[in-house]
């Protein structure tokens, strides 16, 4: 065999290496669950971390696979064109050859995708390594090719839906055909919601946080437990802008049945998680997931706390209200007539659009009772009201300077008749 056709024998065998590596590399990180990627990668682990920073631009990283899986495919496929032709003629032995290796690369990439199908997260994690390679050393190549398409995208406007645009339409679809529960399609609706929502527009507001100062003793703190029902509380050190950590209510009960009632409470103090007021939602549980805890600390712009965020929070946003024996059943909204409510200061002003398709935007607050204090432009009273944008909001109790109920209630124009009579 002439030296050529020695190399080209070699660089063929390693091309087919190269692309079964490839193909593997691209059908793990296809099936693995994104969700464990990031735990372990929260946690530490340097391969789950290069997975989660190589696959964070899915386009990029599809194009390149993309780029390099048909750049070694023509080289080895050239090559054995070559070879066929060197040996049988450079017709029947550059097609036979070529076909022939156009059959192998197919067969190996469907044998490494059923093998990789097994076990995707092991096989991510354990080729972590050739996903990057491949990232790095196909990136120019990737660009080049993708250039004409880039470019034929932007002349023709081309606009690709999002995935969950997709998933909201085939639930729409599904729901037409009555193929998936009520309960089903809130679910998978608050899961994509998920994207969207902060923290600061789910948390339990500072005003509304039972947290106990560091000085206080284990009985003193199982005493709000009890009467407060919590099975976790923060922990301040002389402001509640300072929280040091969170006690949780095991600890209390086990310190009580050792005689330990007048043991200070810093000595069972845990370590807080804390968040911006900012975190998406989706991001939050993942990381708390990853962290294993219960309740993250909300931290505003100046370092002070804003409020506390749960795992039961986050979870009522994807399954709805979850209510224990405890909790008093009292509807947060109480629907009186098409043209009245009762509810909650603490609603989102999203259910003044849901209610009476009225859209209110703005950065100053987020709950109706902030709507209706910015339109009232003072502390309100028992009483009060204000109309704006054909609604009357009118406040029925207070507990001290917070409102916490209020009605809402369309304004209608009088009949002519009645105008008539005054």
């Amino acid at each position: 065999m002439e030296p050529s056709s020695l190399l080209s024998v070699v660089v063929v065998i390693a091309g087919s290496a190269v692309l079964a590596a490839i193909a593997a590399a691209e059908a793990a990180l296809e099936r693995a669950n994104d969700v464990r990627i990031r735990a372990l990668a929260a946690r530490g682990n340097r391969q789950a971390q290069r997975i989660a920073t190589t696959v964070e631009q899915p386009g990029r990283y599809l194009g390149t696979i993309t780029a390099a899986r048909v750049l070694v495919a023509s080289l080895v496929i050239s090559l054995l064109a070559y070879l066929g032709a060197d040996r049988h003629g450079p017709f029947r032995g550059a097609v036979g050859y070529g076909m022939a290796g156009g059959a192998l690369i197919a067969m190996v990439q469907m044998a490494v995708g059923m093998v990789v199908a097994r076990a995707p997260e092991y096989a991510a994690l354990k080729l972590s390594g050739v996903a990057v390679a491949t990232r790095r050393a196909f990136a120019v190549p990737a660009f080049i090719l993708g250039l004409p398409a880039a470019l034929a995208a932007r002349s023709i406007r081309l606009v690709t839906p999002e995935p969950e645009t997709d998933i909201l339409a085939l639930v729409e679809r599904e729901e037409a055909e009555g193929g998936v529960e009520e309960q089903e399609r809130r679910m998978i609706r608050g899961v994509i919601a998920l994207e969207d929502k902060t923290a600061r527009e789910i948390m339990v507001p500072r005003i509304d946080v039972a947290a106990v100062d560091i000085t206080a003793t284990v009985g003193e703190v199982a005493a709000v437990v009890t009467e407060r029902g919590f099975s976790r509380v923060p922990v301040y050190q002389e402001s509640i802008d300072d929280i040091v950590g969170i006690v949780y209510a095991k600890d209390l009960l086990r310190a009580m049945a050792d005689g330990g009632k007048d043991r200070p409470i810093r000595e069972l103090v845990r370590e807080a998680y804390f968040i911006p007021e900012s975190k998406r939602l989706d991001e939050l549980l993942t990381e708390m997931q990853a962290r294993r805890t219960h309740m993250a600390i909300v931290v505003d712009e100046y370092g002070g706390t804003a409020g506390i965020v749960t795992i039961e929070d986050l979870l009522e946003e994807i399954v709805g209200e979850i209510e224990d024996e405890y909790d008093v059943a009292r509807p947060a909204v109480e629907v009186i007539s098409p043209d009245e409510v009762v509810l909650d200061a603490s609603t989102s002003t999203d259910a003044l659009r849901e209610l009476f398709g009225v859209e209110v935007e703005s950065e100053d607050f987020d709950t109706i009772g902030g709507f209706l204090i910015h339109h009232l432009g003072r502390l309100p009273a028992v009483g009060d009201e204000v109309e704006v944008d054909g609604l009357t909001l009118r406040v029925l109790s207070m507990s001290g300077r917070r409102v916490r109920r209020l009605r809402i209630s369309r304004q209608r124009s009088r009949e002519p008749e009645e105008v008539a009579a005054h």
